[in-house]
């Protein structure tokens, strides 16, 4: 059996369970606003585990997403996002708030009408208010489809400084009137005080073409620095409600790949290269990165590589770190069969299995039952 593949599993496992018993229920928010003299309302989504992890801050998910497509959306955030190695840190969901406009019509937010009030609102309310009551880390992420795709392109435009990340799929550009895209081309440059990453992807209605190439040849003219990173994507050929699900699959690979970096890299300096490393994002993410799994990671890329004594010595260190978690033993355990350890495994999984009793965990002891079996 593939010791990594098996763990994997195991950990997808352990995921839908947690998934099917946490709370996705999107939390209803309220403000009274002095730009607009409003109440605000708007939902937020807390990452699972919150509550249980207070040493733990986490990137805010800024989404104009709303109607049917904000379940959607929440569902698969929290799926691309709810192991280590996933694709999306953990986050914490936000949507837009919801303000009256005078003389709103459906063509409004699509026009780029209310974009300046909606920017200061999010910039000077919104986001202190949320810093201010939840663990965030900083890290910022917006993203939006369709006509909806307009205010994060505005963000990016004239508040690159409050937002890191932005996802824009398939705007509606043709319906544009507020100059949005000419005004890509003017004098101007994105905020140093940010790390930056955009996905724009163009969707399947002809007329925002000519303005989606027009959108990418004034904004590849921006200086690029190792902080910044543009990728465009023509999802002309797919279909259009499927560009938001594929977009933000591609997007978040792309934007936060470096937290899944080849692990050989580290092979001859082991746990010291690979904390300097993650130690340069802490910058960047705004946090402190939880170096366990990393650690983890590490031994596994050993051990693929046949370097067996370097794995299961690191793999012991993260397991003397915290002797009470049942993965890493069993972790420990996948590492020493493929040494071909088996008679260490047993012992590994032995004690695996008595922290599994202890905490009523019958998923886990279930495994590694099966490779106790598989070892004799």
């Amino acid at each position: 059996m593939n010791f990594k593949f098996f763990v994997v599993t195991l950990l997808l496992s352990f995921s839908f369970y947690t998934l099917a018993e946490a709370d996705s229920q999107l939390l209803d928010i309220s403000i009274d606003s002095k730009i607009t003299k409003q109440s605000l309302s708007f939902k937020l989504s807390l990452p699972n585990g919150y509550e249980n992890a207070p040493d733990k801050f986490y990137p805010v998910f800024i989404t104009t997403a709303g109607g049917s497509r904000i379940e959607s959306l929440t569902s698969q955030v929290k799926w691309l996002s709810h192991v280590d190695f996933a694709p999306i840190p953990q986050v914490i969901l936000l949507t837009i708030p919801d303000i009256k406009y005078a003389n709103k019509d459906k063509f409004t937010s699509a026009a780029g009408q209310e974009s300046a009030t909606l920017a200061q609102v999010l910039r000077d309310e919104v986001l202190p208010h949320i810093d201010n009551t939840y663990r965030t880390s900083g890290y910022r992420i917006i993203e939006g489809f369709s006509s909806f795709g307009h205010f994060p392109l505005y963000m990016l435009r004239h508040h690159s400084d409050v937002i890191n990340a932005f996802f824009i799929f398939s705007p509606a550009l043709g319906l544009d009137k507020s100059g949005l895209v000419a005004s890509l081309d003017d004098n101007w440059q994105l905020s140093s005080k940010r790390h930056h990453y955009l996905y724009l992807s163009l969707g399947t209605f002809l007329e925002n073409r000519q303005h989606f190439e027009q959108a990418k040849a004034s904004l590849n003219k921006l200086a690029k620095t190792p902080r910044t990173q543009f990728e465009f994507a023509d999802l002309s050929k797919d279909n259009y409600l499927s560009g938001p699900t594929i977009g933000l699959i591609k997007a978040s690979q792309s934007t936060f790949a470096d937290l899944q970096p080849d692990y050989t890299i580290f092979h001859d300096e082991g746990e010291v290269a690979l904390t300097r490393y993650f130690k340069k994002l802490n910058e960047k993410y705004g946090e402190e990165i939880d170096l366990k799994n990393k650690l983890v990671d590490l031994s596994f890329s050993y051990a693929n590589s046949d370097k067996f004594d370097q794995a299961i010595a690191l793999m012991k260190s993260v397991v003397a770190e915290d002797p009470t978690d049942t993965l890493l033993y069993i972790r420990l355990a996948q590492v020493q069969i493929k040494a071909k350890r088996n008679g260490e495994a047993k012992l590994s999984l032995n004690n695996a299995y008595k922290l599994a009793s202890a905490s009523d965990n019958e998923e886990a002891q279930s495994y590694i039952k099966r490779m106790q079996a598989d070892l004799n």
